[in-house]
C-alpha cells in the first residue's frame, strides 16, 4: 500500500481502498496496485489494513480515471460536487470481513457475488435481493 503523493510520482496504476467502520462512521482511504480481484485478495487486503485499521467494510474503487484520485476526490464525485472522466464503467467491489462476502457492483448495479465460496452472476437475482 502506498500514500496518494508516492503513487502521483510514478506512472503504476493503483486502486483506491476505502475501509469504513460504522458506529461511529470512520472512513481511511489508501491505494493497492492494481492486481486480479477475488476473494483471496480482498481477505489478504483486509488483514492488512485490519492491522492499523479495524473496519467493517472495505470498497475497492476499480473505476478507471486518468489518474490515481484520493479518497476526497472520490468523494466529491460520488456527491456529484466534480466530475472527473472514467475510462469505461464505474465500478466498486465491496467486501464484508465478518461475513466474507465480495460484491461487484457496475454502473450502480450488482452484477456478482461471492459468498464465503457460493457465487453467484445472476444481475437480476442479486438486484432482487440487494436493491
Amino acid at each position: 500500500m502506498r500514500s496518494l503523493k508516492e503513487a502521483k510520482q510514478t506512472n503504476e496504476k493503483y486502486y483506491l481502498v476505502i475501509a469504513s467502520k460504522e458506529n461511529p462512521y470512520i472512513s481511511k482511504g489508501v491505494l493497492t496496485k492494481r492486481e486480479p480481484i477475488n476473494l483471496k485478495f480482498c481477505q489478504e487486503l483486509s488483514a492488512k489494513i485490519n492491522k492499523f485499521f479495524l473496519h467493517d467494510k472495505i470498497e475497492i474503487i476499480a473505476t478507471k480515471y486518468d489518474y490515481n484520485i484520493s479518497e476526497d476526490e472520490y468523494l466529491y464525485v460520488q456527491s456529484g460536487d466534480i466530475g472527473l472522466k472514467t475510462m469505461g464503467n464505474e465500478k466498486v467491489i465491496y467486501f464484508y470481513p465478518h461475513e466474507n462476502i465480495m460484491r461487484i457492483w457496475m454502473n450502480g448495479s450488482p452484477i456478482y457475488e461471492n459468498n464465503n465460496g457460493t457465487i453467484t452472476r445472476d444481475e437480476y437475482a442479486l438486484a432482487d435481493c440487494l436493491l
